[in-house]
């Protein structure tokens, strides 16, 4: 869905939206993605998957996840 919008929002960028590349993966925003969806299938046992997706230890995941938090708690 992303990719659609951003083709329609930025023409001059059709084609880069026109393929996923390995480097979209590594934002924030997208582990943040990753880490809900494991959450929404997985319940409590979603750090073990998303570490290996992510390639992060849990000691690594519970850190972004913990920053993330004071991010947004500052709004």
């Amino acid at each position: 869905d992303e990719y659609s919008r951003f083709r329609k929002q930025y023409p001059k960028s059709a084609k880069r939206y026109s393929s996923f590349q390995i480097k979209d993966l590594n934002h924030p925003l997208t582990f943040e993605f990753i880490i809900k969806f494991f959450k929404t299938i997985q319940g409590s046992d979603y750090k073990k998957n998303s570490c290996r997706l992510l390639n992060m230890t849990k000691l690594e995941l519970d850190d972004f996840e913990k920053k993330r938090q004071e991010f947004y708690n500052m709004f």
